[in-house]
């Protein structure tokens, strides 16, 4: 099964009534990239492990890119991916912190070159920064720190498979074949196959609590 990125993201339309197995198998890529990003992000951050327990920073694209004009790919993947799952909570951060609001410079950039959409939100936020930059000096250059993203990962495994077509949840009289079933069943075999990270809080009665 060939997946390219817009399959594996909470963007665009999904295809509806996906084989039970198949739709398994895109969320146990869709979960295996974000547990892989999160990683990634954290060590762009150089997080040690007194940060880490904390959540992870937000990373700043522009410092990074200025650091190391060589790491543009990896800088934009990361941007990417933090604009799929985050850019509301961007676009609210933006209005304090310097880091939050190039992400969503460098964001739309990226999006303006390849010809893609940008949310009204965007293009509102791109337009006062061309009309009126704000004064650099009044947002904070500290990074806002994250809440814990396990269950954020896991609110977004939820999304996507509610994106397939699934309900969040299972009735009194429906099957096991809601969103946090799938979930739970991916996660389960995720962490047979070795992969760490899944191993505990993925069963039905703790994921039917988080919010996607």
């Amino acid at each position: 099964m060939r997946m390219d990125r817009s399959d594996l993201s909470l963007i665009g339309a999904k295809p509806q009534d996906l084989p039970y197995s198949e739709l398994k198998e895109r969320l146990k890529a869709f979960m295996l990239q974000n547990e892989r990003m999160s990683m990634i992000m954290a060590f762009a951050e150089g997080a040690d492990k007194d940060q880490a327990s904390e959540g992870v920073k937000h990373f700043d694209p522009c410092e990074e890119f200025k650091k190391d004009e060589s790491r543009l790919e990896e800088i934009m993947m990361l941007v990417e991916h933090d604009m799929d799952l985050r850019e509301t909570e961007l676009l609210e951060e933006a209005q304090l912190h310097a880091a939050s609001y190039n992400v969503l410079l460098f964001g739309a950039a990226i999006k303006i070159v390849r010809g893609d959409q940008l949310s009204d939100d965007l293009k509102e936020l791109i337009v006062r920064h061309l009309i009126n930059p704000p004064d650099r000096s009044v947002l904070s250059k500290g990074r806002p720190k994250r809440d814990p993203l396990v269950d954020e990962r896991k609110g977004h495994a939820i999304k996507f498979a509610m994106l397939h077509g699934l309900r969040r949840t299972r009735n009194e009289v429906s099957s096991a074949d809601s969103a946090c079933d799938l979930v739970s069943e991916a996660a389960l075999e995720l962490s047979k196959m070795g992969h760490t990270g899944f191993e505990i809080g993925y069963g039905y009665e703790t994921l039917k609590r988080i919010k996607p």
